[in-house]
């Protein structure tokens, strides 16, 4: 399966995984070549199946440039415009409060030790958990 069908899959899901897949899908911006992809798909005509190769390369490649700026950046350093200041972080973490514990509680069972955080806890931990969440999107993917 192709980024752009397991992106669609959990697109709509109130958590942290679908925030931060719709945060990846406005990012590669190609509402119009997704839709002409699901539409072709669904046709099946085998005609078309160039164009289909086409559309999966090209949204492949803008899901991939989204990771790529992602770890480059992140979002201490801006990258994410809803997570750069304070008071939109802090309200990011009330909102995803459970899935950000959960995945710190991963990280921290899996590298056993205690998280260290630094500055605003809520600020710090929102990062995290977009990021953690992202890493895991992108491992799914397989891209």
């Amino acid at each position: 399966m192709h980024a752009i069908k397991q992106l669609n899959k959990n697109k709509n899901k109130n958590d942290l995984e679908g925030y931060v897949i719709n945060t990846i899908l406005d990012y590669v911006d190609l509402d119009d070549e997704v839709k002409e992809y699901n539409d072709l798909e669904e046709r099946e005509e085998l005609i078309e199946e160039e164009r289909l190769e086409e559309l999966k390369e090209l949204i492949n490649e803008g899901v991939g440039r989204f990771f790529i700026d992602l770890w480059q950046c992140g979002c201490e350093g801006g990258f994410i415009s809803e997570l750069i200041y304070s008071n939109d972080a802090e309200a990011f973490f009330d909102k995803y409060q459970e899935d950000i514990e959960e995945l710190k509680e991963e990280y921290e069972n899996m590298t056993g030790e205690a998280m260290r955080i630094k500055g605003n806890i809520k600020n710090w931990l929102a990062w995290f958990g977009f990021e953690a969440m992202a890493k895991q999107i992108e491992d799914n993917l397989n891209i």
